[in-house]
């Protein structure tokens, strides 16, 4: 079975007690997924993120690797992913 191209994810931050779902695609490496979660935080909660230039997502409690991917990792529609900074 393969892997949809997007998964809707719960994000949160326990900075900031922030949780915001999103929709992420799937297949995109952490490396740049990173990026790609950080311009949200930044677009909708400019002023607690305006400082980070990168971040740590965890998901099950662990920190994915650059080169893995929300499929690699299991992930599916409804879990939850953490961002810590880096």
């Amino acid at each position: 079975m393969n892997a949809p191209e997007s998964l809707i994810v719960s994000i949160t931050c326990a900075d900031y007690d922030i949780e915001l779902d999103a929709e992420l695609p799937s297949g995109l490496v952490i490396k740049e997924l990173r990026v790609k979660i950080l311009d949200i935080l930044k677009s909708l909660y400019a002023e607690e993120f305006e400082a980070w230039y990168d971040c740590k997502i965890l998901y099950n409690y662990r920190i994915l690797k650059d080169d893995e991917t929300l499929a690699d990792a299991g992930t599916c529609d409804g879990q939850y992913l953490e961002i810590m900074k880096s």
